[in-house]
């Protein structure tokens, strides 16, 4: 076999190997309690999926995550992780979750193509809690019973809130809304 046709193989065989790579499916569930004064505040910011808030017991915000991570491939699949991480952190009484990078560093970061993060976010707050919720696709945003300020934004896909008290902001690009007024 000459130097080219072996080259050629080879070039084959990798591009072969590249076309009918496996995709990659992950499945991930966890529960994390935080300590919380009586007013705390909660962000959270998804991509794909629920989100839903509800009024709960003083002094903890309790956030449970059931995710999903999937790529074409093995290689793209351990880009996702570092291009669309799942962040939780907490700063005082202010917890943050988040699916993605910060804004300000997306350009710094590879595109990460035929990746996907779902990930549900079930969250119970003290019931005077600011909340800052929003999703992008394929979820809805509710929020029950919480008599904090509350903003909720969703891009493709609706918003439910019962028991507004304080209403900072509501919008809804591409889906209904149903807003209840708690008047007390």
């Amino acid at each position: 076999m000459t130097a080219k046709r072996s080259s050629l193989v080879v070039i084959l065989a990798l591009l072969s190997s590249a076309v009918y790579a496996e995709p990659v499916r992950e499945s991930r569930d966890w529960v994390q309690v935080f300590d919380v004064g009586g007013a705390p505040t909660l962000e959270v910011s998804n991509i794909f999926g629920d989100v839903t808030v509800v009024a709960g017991p003083p002094g903890t915000i309790e956030l449970a995550i059931e995710s999903v991570r999937s790529a074409a491939d093995a290689q793209s699949f351990e880009l996702s992780k570092t291009r669309i991480p799942i962040v939780v952190e907490q700063s005082g009484d202010m917890v943050i979750a988040r699916v993605g990078r910060d804004q300000h560093d997306w350009d710094r970061v590879p595109r990460c193509y035929r990746c996907k993060v779902e990930a549900q976010f079930t969250i119970t707050v003290p019931v005077n809690s600011t909340i800052d919720v929003g999703t992008v696709n394929d979820g809805l945003v509710t929020v029950n019973g919480v008599r904090g300020s509350v903003s909720a934004s969703n891009v493709n896909g609706g918003i439910r809130i019962a028991g507004l008290a304080q209403c900072r902001y509501i919008k809804s690009i591409n889906g209904g809304g149903m807003l209840d007024y708690d008047v007390r």
